[in-house]
């Protein structure tokens, strides 16, 4: 699993809970609390993304992600 398919995994996560947002101009930097994502929809984007990609990971794991590629590096970690 590479980098680039686990944030376009993320970004297909982020536009089905927030199909107002352009995930096409979404890049590793980008926040989710930053994009307006509450806590319930940023965990939502985590759990949507670790069930296509079919790995299992505590959510405490993510406590210091603080953008989308801090996220896909948990991701990649546990694949």
């Amino acid at each position: 699993m590479s980098p680039d398919s686990i944030l376009a995994t993320l970004c297909r996560a982020v536009a089905d809970v927030r199909p107002d947002l352009d995930t096409a101009v979404l890049t590793p930097a980008d926040s989710l609390r930053e994009l307006g994502l509450d806590s319930m929809e940023r965990a939502e984007v985590i759990m949507l993304a670790m069930s296509e990609l079919r790995v299992r990971v505590p959510m405490t794991a993510f406590a210091g992600a603080a953008d989308l590629g801090a996220i896909a590096a948990v991701l990649e970690s546990r694949a």
